[in-house]
């Protein structure tokens, strides 16, 4: 049940934060805002202090999963992913808790969600190249077949810095663990 919801929060912030930005009014700022941020490099202090919070993350948002009721199971998981970018004002203390873990919410989410994005490119990349390594001797009809459906996953990707995918894999034994992704 716990993977299941954790794998259900990465792949909502997945698709809610995937794809370019928005194009709006141009703002002039010297710190990207919004949609923008999510697409700037992750730090590896930023990465680090992510990893000591996300247990604390994963604690209260099971808390969560657990209020719900057990036949909701549409429900549940709107309510899960409605609640996921407010969780600081559904979830009392939730803040304070990720502090004494040492990460504000308000660095949690860019990071979170930062994090989740490269894990996707990497994980579209990985697959890529495992399918070109795999489908070699195939006709190149297939591989092509093959190729262009991952292809449009990648451009979702596309604006996820390289060094935050290079990031991401240096620490991925320890994200694999936390996201519980097997």
């Amino acid at each position: 049940m716990k993977k299941n919801l954790v794998f259900v929060l990465v792949c909502g912030f997945l698709l809610i934060y995937c794809g370019a930005p928005q194009e709006g009014p141009k703002v002039e700022a010297e710190q990207p805002t919004g949609a923008d941020i999510y697409y700037t490099p992750l730090a590896e202090a930023e990465l680090q202090k992510l990893i000591k919070a996300m247990p604390v993350f994963k604690t209260e948002v099971e808390k969560l999963e657990a209020e719900l009721k057990p036949g909701e199971v549409g429900d549940r998981l709107q309510s899960v992913l409605a609640y996921s970018a407010t969780l600081d004002k559904q979830l009392p203390g939730l803040d304070a808790k990720l502090r004494a873990a040492g990460m504000a919410w308000n660095e949690f989410w860019p990071a979170y969600s930062k994090t989740t994005l490269a894990i996707g490119a990497v994980m579209i990349d990985s697959a890529m190249f495992v399918m070109q390594q795999q489908m070699k001797d195939q006709p190149p009809q297939m591989l092509e077949q093959a190729l262009s459906s991952l292809e449009e996953s990648r451009t979702i990707y596309k604006d996820v810095p390289q060094a935050s995918r290079d990031l991401v894999k240096k620490y991925m034994k320890d994200l694999v663990t936390i996201f519980e992704m097997e």
